[in-house]
């Protein structure tokens, strides 16, 4: 099971996500959350992925690690604004993970409750505006334009914000250059999330 746990803190950290308790599951943010929040924001084809770990928590003995998981993720998407491509899936898919209807009802309506005060203050969620990145003449990559990290040199060559720290360097060095390893095909292409 130790092997199962550091699997699951790996994947919370390519979503900007650390665990900080092993035996309740508690998540907070990780310090480089920042481009791993962009990044899940503007690549929706992780939302199925995040369904599948979520069931495989509960396949596995981790069911109590799930209502962690969506008390974070309901915190970042309704109550933050942070993670505001999520909401549907969050609401639709993730919740119904839950094995436990009490808990599921509970987070329901948590969620409800949070969409009610948004809406009392005027506030939406709205996903980021997308912006282009050129980071050679024949190629453009769609990112979220809250992000100051990408910079277009006059050679239309990619080329990283002095801003950056190595971590996220090598993310998008990976996001944009090397080849994608995952070969499942139904979480590439169609753009469904669930």
């Amino acid at each position: 099971m130790k092997r199962f746990i550091k699997s699951y803190s790996m994947m919370l950290h390519f979503y900007g996500v650390r665990m900080t308790d092993t035996e309740t599951g508690a998540l907070e943010r990780h310090n480089d959350y920042k481009v791993h929040y962009q990044n899940l924001n503007s690549h929706p084809h992780n939302f199925l992925r995040i369904t599948r770990i979520l069931k495989s928590l509960g396949e596995f003995g981790f069911e109590h690690y799930k209502k962690a998981f969506l008390e974070h993720f309901i915190k970042e998407i309704w109550e933050k604004g942070e993670l505001t491509s999520c909401d549907d899936s969050c609401h639709l898919y993730w919740v119904g993970t839950l094995k436990d209807d009490n808990q599921r009802a509970q987070l329901e309506a948590k969620i409800e409750e949070c969409k009610r005060n948004r809406a009392s203050t005027g506030s939406t969620l709205r996903p980021p505006q997308p912006t282009t990145v050129f980071l050679n003449p024949a190629h453009s990559y769609l990112k979220s334009s809250s992000s100051a990290h990408y910079t277009e040199s006059s050679s239309s060559t990619f080329s990283m914000d002095e801003s950056m720290n190595e971590d996220q360097k090598n993310l998008l060095k990976k996001t944009f250059f090397e080849e994608d390893d995952d070969v499942e095909g139904d979480d590439h292409g169609s753009g469904d999330d669930d």
